[in-house]
């Protein structure tokens, strides 16, 4: 959202508002240069500002993806389309990145958590799928690294999986700045998959049935979506149809798609 309004109004300074009055600032938004997060700074930028509510209240859960809530799912805009975001670090956390993922050893980075919250079982994949998974990538001698969420308690990952490093991580930048030095990565839809586009990371991205790539997708990435009459079906309770669709995503057929964008 940003970074198109920064497009359209290259000269302005934005400062991320709310119209619910509370503080929206997020972590991915440091080190941008046209981003600010003071309101009181008006007089220093001569009316450059421009303030985007970040939440508008819609009645989407001030997600700009979904048109309006209904009592049991989500009705998506189905004219929303994703626009890869921007992510700027500094030196010493691409440094500790480096250090973190013995780069310049390649790897894939997977993403077995979900953000705990009304559609974080419909979006998950089952653990032994991505054992399985796992299990084909090394033995292929890929290296498999997965970024344990260490500080961020409104995620849940899968069991520690055989063959992965798992590396702690005190908050999502530094999950990021590994992601930067990753040749690819595996993940459901999400807060990573958003990350990798903004990197220009290619990705196989598992959609399930929650929500249609054409939405939240990029074209960079091999979106899984298999073809199912009721996706996208945008529901907040467990999901019968979601879970099904979910497990129907094979780890052999992720494996063969990854394979494809593996260099």
């Amino acid at each position: 959202m940003c970074k198109e309004f920064h497009r359209e109004h290259p000269e302005a300074y934005i400062v991320p508002v709310s119209s619910k009055g509370i503080d929206v600032w997020s972590p991915v938004w440091e080190n941008i240069p046209y981003i600010l997060r003071e309101k009181d700074i008006v007089d220093r930028y001569d009316g450059r500002l421009i303030g985007i509510d970040v939440q508008p209240n819609n009645g989407g859960k001030h997600r700009p993806y979904v048109k309006n809530m209904e009592e049991k799912r989500m009705v998506f805009d189905e004219n929303h389309r994703a626009i890869p975001g921007e992510l700027v670090f500094t030196g010493a956390e691409l440094t500790k990145a480096i250090e973190m993922s013995k780069f310049p050893e390649p790897f894939v980075m997977i993403n077995t958590s979900v953000k705990n919250g009304v559609s974080a079982g419909n979006k998950r994949w089952p653990d032994e799928y991505w054992q399985e998974l796992v299990d084909l990538l090394v033995a292929q001698d890929i290296r498999v690294i997965e970024c344990l969420p260490d500080g961020v308690p409104k995620v849940s990952v899968a069991k520690k999986l055989k063959g992965v490093l798992n590396l702690s991580t005190p908050d999502v930048r530094t999950c990021f700045a590994i992601m930067e030095y990753s040749s690819a990565v595996i993940t459901t839809e999400g807060a990573i998959h958003h990350a990798a586009a903004a990197l220009d990371r290619p990705a196989v991205v598992l959609f399930g049935g929650f929500i249609s790539p054409e939405i939240t997708g990029y074209d960079i990435h091999t979106n899984i979506f298999p073809d199912h009459p009721d996706s996208p079906c945008g529901s907040v309770e467990p999901c019968g149809h979601c879970e099904f669709v979910m497990t129907s995503i094979l780890p052999n057929y992720v494996f063969e798609e990854f394979m494809k964008i593996w260099v």
